[in-house]
C-alpha cells in the first residue's frame, strides 16, 4: 500500500459525484506532514499545522483515551493545570516518563 495524496476522492451516491464542483486550491498542499514540518524549520516560517493547533488537538485526544480507560467514571480536566482535578489514576495515564535522551529541557 502505497501512503500520500489521493489522487482522486470519490462522492458517493455518483449522482452527487456528478454535480460537485472542485473548489479552488488555496492552501498550499505540502507532500505531508513530516516534510511540512521539516521545511517550516528551514524557511523558519510556521508549519501548516502548527503547535499552537495540534497541541491542543492532541491533549483532546489522549484525553478522550485516557476516558476509555475510566467506564463509569465522570472526569474533570483542569486545561491549565494540565490534570484531572477528581482521578488520580487518570492523571498517572497523562505522566507517561519520555525515553532517556528524549527529556526536556528545565
Amino acid at each position: 500500500m502505497t501512503w500520500g495524496t489521493p489522487t482522486k476522492v470519490r462522492i458517493y451516491p455518483e449522482e452527487l459525484e456528478r454535480d460537485y464542483k472542485q473548489p479552488k486550491k488555496t492552501l498550499p498542499r505540502p507532500f505531508n506532514h513530516w516534510s511540512d514540518w521539516v521545511e517550516s524549520i528551514k524557511a523558519k516560517k510556521p508549519a501548516g499545522t502548527p503547535f499552537s493547533y495540534s497541541g491542543p488537538m492532541t491533549e483532546t485526544a489522549i484525553i478522550g483515551n485516557i476516558a476509555a480507560t475510566q467506564k463509569g467514571r465522570i472526569l474533570n480536566y483542569d486545561p491549565k493545570l494540565g490534570r484531572f482535578v477528581n482521578n488520580d489514576e487518570a492523571n498517572a495515564l497523562l505522566g507517561v516518563a519520555p525515553r532517556k535522551g528524549w527529556e526536556l529541557p528545565t
